[in-house]
């Protein structure tokens, strides 16, 4: 066996994976690091079977399978090749469809000589190379991953990976090589940086993004209600008329995501405040882009003039929604942060260079993530005559049936009260 043979059956699976990477990214876009040289290949033939011959040149290697193995084991010594991906630009978009453009993202893949992902390792992990203000302030890497390591920018981040299709493709590929997993694990691994997965739990949301100091907006189940005002529900009213607030009550009912709960001998939002706020606001916005938007055209009304009044009355609100809580937005609130502390730290070695970081300070105009809201005021009005419904026409039914299953049943239907 050449030198050149046991080269290849040492590490043949390493450069085979490389390959797939360079097939599905292009080989300018990834970068095979940490492969053995032949400076330690040679010194551990020459300490485990000494072999090596005076002159240092050998052109025959006689070694079994079960040596050929053993090798590779005392060349792993917990550090293994790895493949790094870049992407100069990636846009993440979630079901939401918002999206935010991040730069420079990279992608840090572990492999064994065997060519498969060691168990230790969580299957990939991620880095980046710049950030802009917003981003950079708000700690935000990538939606699933949990910050930026300021201390040391090489230390790639483990992402979130829920129960995405690549966790079962990452535990095929521990347990063997195989081509066509590798292939698999490519594209799904395209997919993921690209995705913000909202129903499994990211990190940072998008629209939780602010880089500017935002004023609260009043809101909670939990309010007397002597402090509901009833200004802003008024304003919608002169606005859609009665017919228009009580035809989007029944679509918000059927088409909305409101749930209850039960305690105390009565019914309850069984949802967040912030969550019920976001439904019944997206809810708002599709009925009148779907169904009142045409009816005020053939009255010869018009909606811009409609959409102005309602922003103008503090109807509709253009919000953050930041930790759970409702801002409008003010000045900027992260200016105390000094970039130059941060810029030209090392990331990574990319292609033998060395990646420094790089932060974009300026403003960069539409990126930062709003959203339209309806008043909160208004929320909670509604929310108060659906559970006085709910839970009139529950008590009554409990008065006249003696079973409980039937009461609640009967709860749940449908009822319009303004």
């Amino acid at each position: 066996m050449t030198y050149e043979e046991l080269k290849h059956a040492l590490l043949g699976k390493v450069y085979e994976v490389y390959d797939v990477f360079k097939n599905f990214f292009n080989e300018e876009y990834v970068d095979l690091q940490n492969v053995p040289s032949d400076e330690i290949i040679l010194n551990k033939i020459s300490q485990r079977f000494n072999i090596l011959s005076s002159d240092g040149i050998i052109s025959d290697f006689n070694l079994t399978p079960e040596e050929i193995a053993d090798i590779k084991d005392s060349l792993h010594s917990n550090v293994y090749p790895f493949i790094l991906v870049y992407w100069p630009r990636v846009v993440v978009t979630n079901e939401n469809n918002r999206s935010i453009v991040i730069d420079k993202l990279f992608a840090k893949v572990e492999i064994t000589l065997e060519g498969t992902i060691p168990y230790e390792c969580r299957g990939f992990s991620l880095n980046r190379a710049h950030y802009n203000k917003l981003q950079f302030t708000n700690n935000y890497m990538h939606s699933h991953i949990s910050n930026i390591p300021k201390t040391d920018f090489t230390q790639f981040q483990n992402p979130c990976l829920g129960s995405g299709p690549i966790c079962g493709t990452i535990m095929e590929l521990k347990n063997n090589y195989n081509e066509m997993e590798w292939m698999l694990f490519c594209q799904e691994l395209s997919m993921y940086v690209t995705v913000e997965s909202l129903t499994g739990g990211p990190y940072y949301r998008m629209e939780n993004l602010s880089n500017s100091k935002e004023c609260e907006l009043s809101g909670c189940y939990y309010r007397e209600n002597s402090e509901i005002s009833l200004y802003d529900f008024k304003a919608l009213q002169r606005q859609l008329g009665k017919e228009g607030i009580e035809e989007f009550l029944v679509y918000y009912l059927q088409n909305g995501h409101l749930k209850f709960n039960f305690i105390n001998n009565s019914f309850g939002p069984g949802m967040s405040f912030i969550d019920f706020l976001i439904d019944i606001s997206n809810c708002f916005i599709n009925f009148y882009n779907n169904n009142f938007k045409d009816s005020l055209a053939q009255a010869g009304v018009s909606s811009q003039n409609i959409i102005r009044t309602l922003y103008q009355k503090k109807v509709l609100y253009t919000v953050h929604i930041v930790n759970n809580k409702v801002y409008t937005l003010c000045d900027d609130s992260h200016g105390s942060v000094d970039p130059n502390l941060y810029r030209g730290s090392h990331v990574c070695k990319f292609k033998g260079e060395w990646v420094d970081l790089s932060l974009d300070w300026e403003e960069e105009s539409g990126e930062t993530s709003m959203s339209t809201i309806l008043s909160p005021n208004i929320c909670l009005i509604f929310l108060k005559h659906i559970l006085k419904v709910l839970n009139y026409r529950y008590e009554n039914n409990r008065r006249n049936n003696t079973a409980a299953e039937e009461s609640s049943a009967r709860a749940h239907q449908n009822v319009c009260y303004l």
